[in-house]
């Protein structure tokens, strides 16, 4: 698949689920504009280096970590796949390292657990081709950056996505579908 599509033949993917393994469907994988999501960071830094550069020059040193987070984040986008299967939002990535080997990372969103999914463009992403997908579930709490996707342990950001109209439109489709009760079986428990 060139970019994020619907798979007709449902693909068959390991999903590490905690301690128990078990294989499940990809109903929709989304790719990263690698590109125009590296360039959108590099000119944040510069905005933000150049704001800083007015406070004790401390920009200069932020200036001079651009080229470190272009090629650290360029790596961290090129390793991340997500995707949506019947019963999680996936994001796998790796954070590279120049000293030892990448730790490859995961994270799961129950689709139960997703309250809310909403779509936005700031000035600066519109500048850069992008969109955001805010990825809202019941819950919250400390906050942590993962480069393409800001991920807060109730909320989640994800920049960058190629069609992410229709990422949204399979991610709400599979969060109705896993909602709906099977036939013959009662609405509450």
């Amino acid at each position: 698949m060139a970019r994020g599509e619907q798979n007709e033949g449902l693909e068959e993917v390991f999903v590490d689920a905690g301690d128990k393994s078990e294989s499940a469907p990809i109903l929709y994988r989304a790719h990263l504009q690698e590109d125009n999501l590296v360039n959108y960071d590099s000119v944040l830094l510069a905005i933000i280096g150049l704001v800083l550069c007015w406070f004790y020059f401390i920009g200069i040193l932020v200036w001079l970590y651009i080229p470190y987070r272009r090629w650290y984040f360029r790596k961290q986008v090129e390793s991340t796949e997500l995707y949506i299967t019947p019963e999680n939002l996936v994001l796998r990535y790796e954070t590279p390292s120049c000293a030892s080997a990448s730790r490859p990372r995961s994270v799961h969103f129950p689709l139960r657990h997703i309250v809310q999914v909403d779509q936005s463009q700031s000035v600066l992403q519109a500048k850069f081709g992008l969109d955001s997908v805010y990825v809202h579930t019941s819950g919250g709490g400390a906050r942590f950056l993962f480069g393409a996707m800001y991920h807060f342990a109730g909320n989640s950001d994800i920049i960058g996505i190629e069609d992410s109209e229709s990422f949204k439109q399979c991610l709400m489709k599979a969060i109705a579908d896993c909602r709906r009760p099977a036939v013959g079986q009662p609405f509450l428990k």
